[in-house]
């Protein structure tokens, strides 16, 4: 398979990245254990523990046990193997967010990123 290339903002950028990553993924699943994830990494743990704890659904005890099957047993969509990253780019957003001025810039080039990404004429 050839990736196309495009460049956009002076950046090389994959078209078919997407499909990469999900080749990726369909390839993993046959080797995720959602299992480990829990046992070792205690974030991810800590955070599983409060939900399956009914911490946040004291007046419908078990509503989430549905959830713990799907995560711990049958976790296609592979969600815990990318907590440990969510929560890592989450702190890094903070982080940035704590600098306001960094985030006003950022922000604002987003924006303009996103508005000049469309084409004329058409609303973003």
């Amino acid at each position: 398979m050839t990736a196309r290339i495009f460049v956009r903002y002076r950046r090389p950028v994959l078209i078919n990245r997407d499909l990469q990553i999900a080749a990726w993924v369909t390839e993993s699943r046959g080797r995720y254990t959602p299992q480990s994830h829990y046992d070792t990494e205690p974030e991810t743990r800590a955070a599983l523990d409060l939900i399956f704890d009914d911490h946040f659904s004291r007046d419908e005890p078990g509503v989430f046990a549905p959830l713990r099957d799907t995560l711990l047993v049958s976790d296609h969509y592979l969600h815990l193997a990318d907590l440990r990253s969510y929560l890592a780019a989450d702190a890094r957003l903070l982080g940035l967010y704590a600098d306001q001025d960094a985030w006003a810039v950022r922000s604002h080039a987003r924006a303009i990123s996103v508005r000049t990404s469309t084409k004329p004429g058409r609303p973003y």
